[in-house]
């Protein structure tokens, strides 16, 4: 069939281009140095993080492996079926690597796949049991969002606060935090759940 070396072609070419697009600003985010939001925000089967951002991208690396090998045996054709068998076997992992995110997400471990500067975040299953302890200690279970707000340059004074109407919790960092910004986080994320990932910079009318 005529269409499939144009489609193998797009497909061997396409996968790269794609990899390199999620895969660029992961030295930038393991160094703590990463600004704005990431090229992958949400996938169907599971939630990312700048947390758990890398292991997301193991499942789609393996998804985008399988187009890139499919793409190439539609090209070589009857010559050999070897891509196709690669392209398979990584289809097959995107099981256990999507497992993998799934407990990344639920607990933030294993640390060493977790950027160091989040290694000290909670993941979703110590954020419900925190919330249930403090359901029975009287304390409020929120799912507020809460904004990192910046003002001023980079490396001035910053805050966190609740965004939700009504609501009047907010924080500053620990003065002795190395990290302002990280301080404000792990503090917002004893609150709620749902917290920015960009920083906000209030304008002057704000």
């Amino acid at each position: 069939m005529w269409w499939r070396i144009p489609l193998g072609f797009l497909a061997v070419v396409g996968a790269p281009v794609y990899l390199w697009h999620v895969w660029r600003v992961v030295p930038s985010l393991w160094r703590g140095e990463h600004e704005g939001s990431l090229p992958v925000g949400h996938v169907r089967m599971y939630d990312v993080f700048p947390r758990s951002y890398l292991t997301a991208l193991l499942p789609l690396s393996a998804m985008a492996g399988f187009f890139l090998l499919l793409g190439l045996q539609f090209m070589v054709g009857a010559l050999t079926i070897a891509p196709a068998k690669g392209a398979f076997l990584l289809m097959g992992l995107t099981v256990p690597l999507t497992v993998l995110q799934w407990v990344v997400n639920a607990y933030n471990r294993p640390r060493a796949l977790v950027p160091p500067a989040f290694r000290d975040q909670l993941g979703w299953v110590e954020v419900r049991r925190r919330r249930r302890s403090n359901r029975r200690a009287g304390r409020p279970d929120t799912d507020h969002l809460v904004e990192i707000l910046v003002f001023g340059p980079p490396g001035a004074d910053s805050v966190a606060i609740c965004a939700e109407a009504g609501c009047r919790w907010r924080a500053v960092p620990d003065r002795r935090a190395h990290v302002p910004e990280l301080s404000l986080r792990n503090k917002a994320t004893r609150h709620s759940s749902r917290i920015t990932v960009d920083r906000v910079r209030p304008t002057a009318d704000v």
